[in-house]
């Protein structure tokens, strides 16, 4: 990690109303921006040493309370919902989306271990036990690519396939609203 002005904007999202104009795409793009993230961090198959962590603290800690956040809002409060809605017995999506809010539920417990720490680093303060540090966020890192894989193969293939025109324009939308962004007539729908 060099600290660059790319680690940077890459650890602090700044969507535009028009990226919720195809909300899967968003979702996904997000993913790909967590794996992203993640490797910033990750060197040689390790977390980078705790000096290198420290220097982008407060951004790792933006990422971890605002953007994940957000994005697991997108999904818990707004794509399962509606993939539950639209998908068909054979698809047997619901047990897949509940251990996927689970995961997102441990996934919070980690965070929160995290970002403690996190706050220290950032207000330039030494670690009581980096090592423990290091463990949640390596174990964090660890759940998230998991979790990840699983809703890049089961649930947006399936949500692509299953969720109309209309959903997506509903998902687009409170995906907008939850950042606070003017709502945009999503690709194909016209906003009446």
């Amino acid at each position: 990690m060099n600290g660059s002005e790319t680690d940077a904007a890459l650890l602090r999202s700044n969507p535009t109303a028009e990226d919720f104009r195809q909300p899967i795409e968003f979702i996904e793009a997000e993913h790909v921006r967590q794996v992203r993230v993640q490797e910033v961090f990750l060197q040689g198959g390790g977390l980078l040493p705790l000096g290198e962590l420290a220097k982008q603290a407060a951004d790792l800690l933006h990422f971890l309370v605002v953007d994940l956040t957000l994005h697991h809002a997108d999904e818990e409060e707004g794509l399962f919902p509606i993939l539950v809605k639209r998908s068909l017995p054979e698809d047997k999506i619901t047990r897949v989306l509940a251990q996927l809010a689970r995961e997102h539920e441990l996934d919070i417990d980690l965070i929160e271990f995290v970002c403690a720490d996190l706050e220290k680093l950032a207000a330039g303060l030494g670690l009581a036990n980096s090592t423990r540090f290091q463990m949640n966020l390596s174990e964090l890192f660890d759940s998230q690519r998991h979790h990840l894989q699983q809703e890049n193969r089961i649930v947006l293939p399936l949500a692509r396939r299953r969720l109309t025109a209309d959903d997506l324009a509903v998902l687009g939308r409170a995906m907008a609203a939850r950042r606070g962004l003017p709502l945009v007539e999503p690709l194909g729908v016209s906003i009446q």
